[in-house]
Order: structure tokens, then C-alpha cells, then sequence
């Protein structure tokens, strides 16, 4: 009966049963790169959806950005 009760009070609520979250992208500065000798190489996000209790859903996108060394200069 509780799980029936939190469902009807959430019922129409799209703010608290469908939440997004999107992480910002952390990226190494142009200057930073170049005193470390890093270029980057590829950026990426994936998306992630999972469904709860009462209907909810919760979706989630991860950055992610790959450096590597320039050839020469420590790099393969």
C-alpha cells in the first residue's frame, strides 16, 4: 500500500520521476597541451538510460577526451 500511495503522489511529477544529468566536459587547455607536450586525440559521450521504481527513469551522459604525446616528442 506505501509503494501505491508514493506512486499516486508522484503521479505527474515528471520533475522528480524523469531526471537528466550531463557531466561537463573537462578539457586539458590549449597552453597546458602544449607544455606537456599532449595533443588530443578523440572526445566521446555516452548516454545511459535506466528505468525505477513508480515509473521514474534517469538518464546519464558522460564526457570523456583522450590525450596522447606528439610522435617525437616522448610518443610513439
Amino acid at each position: 500500500m506505501a509503494g501505491t500511495t508514493a506512486a499516486v503522489a508522484l503521479a505527474g511529477c515528471s520533475n522528480v520521476t524523469s531526471q537528466s544529468f550531463e557531466a561537463s566536459p573537462v578539457v586539458l587547455p590549449d597552453a597546458d597541451q602544449t607544455e606537456r607536450r599532449l595533443a588530443e586525440t578523440s572526445r566521446d559521450s555516452q548516454t545511459v538510460q535506466r528505468s525505477g521504481p513508480a515509473g521514474s527513469e534517469v538518464e546519464i551522459t558522460n564526457q570523456t577526451a583522450v590525450y596522447s604525446r606528439a610522435k617525437g616528442l616522448g610518443g610513439k
